[in-house]
């Protein structure tokens, strides 16, 4: 895996350098998987420390120096990219953990997936979410989740309800925050009967709506100009003791004027 270059300066390069060359790197097989733990657990460090770029610097010397990253490792910088925004290089790491024969699981999956969301690139989220079924990795909610949001991304609400029934359907059951994504995709493009079904869908089921769940709701009526149910769902919020934020009366608000009611 030589060649390996992540745009970072040559004084976090020789940092890392001296964090991973304190000894040298021994023949031994217990001692590499020794040394494989402490260079995991500083880059996981690192990552939750967000010095993102130091983590990937540990990466780089650990192949140069002959030291094989294991699938927590390249899932650690896969996470690392994440914060840098990185989606390129992100792809690039998950492309050698076929060349090295790491297993990938769905934890990378999804991580790989949420960069390139995060980046704009929710088409290749997608790709990689059919992807990861043709790997045969089971569905969970993370990775239906991470799938569920690249469809609202790119605004292709009707995909997004296709992946939650083939969910479903693979046993998986919805929690508020797939529920709350989908509403939001319906809300982006007026399909606020739908957005109501899903609500009146997550009740049935005994999924807790949140409020960010009824503030998408509302969203939804507002783009169809329904004024009358947005408030009706309002009040539906104040008796629940749901917590009523500035997003809240915006969209009920907006809802009212583009309806005509502005009282």
């Amino acid at each position: 895996m030589p060649g390996l270059c992540f745009g970072c300066s040559d004084e976090l390069l020789r940092s890392a350098e001296r964090l991973l060359m304190m000894k040298p790197l021994s023949s031994s097989q217990a001692e590499k998987e020794s040394e494989m733990i402490t260079c995991s657990a500083e880059m996981s460090a690192m990552v939750r420390n967000g010095a993102w770029k130091n983590a990937l610097h540990i990466f780089t010397v650990m192949v140069q120096g002959q030291l094989e990253p294991n699938a927590i490792v390249f899932s650690t910088a896969i996470k690392a990219c994440r914060q840098g925004g990185m989606w390129e290089g992100a792809l690039q790491l998950f492309k050698l953990t076929a060349q090295g024969k790491i297993e990938t699981d769905r934890i990378m999956f999804s991580t790989l997936m949420s960069v390139c969301q995060a980046s704009g690139q929710w088409e290749k989220g997608l790709h990689l979410f059919n992807a990861a079924k043709q790997n045969g990795l089971e569905l969970d909610t993370i990775l239906c989740n991470v799938a569920i949001n690249a469809c609202e991304t790119g605004g292709e609400w009707q995909q997004a309800v296709q992946l939650f029934a083939m969910m479903l359907h693979s046993q998986v059951e919805g929690d508020t925050m797939i529920y709350s994504t989908l509403i939001s995709a319906c809300a982006k493009v007026a399909q606020w009967q739908k957005a109501l079904q899903l609500v009146a869908e997550m009740i049935h089921c005994k999924v807790d709506p949140n409020t960010i769940t009824f503030n998408a709701a509302i969203h939804s009526l507002e783009q169809g100009g329904k004024w009358e149910k947005a408030l009706h769902i309002l009040s539906a919020m104040a008796r629940s003791k749901q917590n009523l934020d500035i997003v809240t009366f915006s969209s009920a608000i907006s809802a009212c004027r583009n309806g005509g009611d502005w009282r």
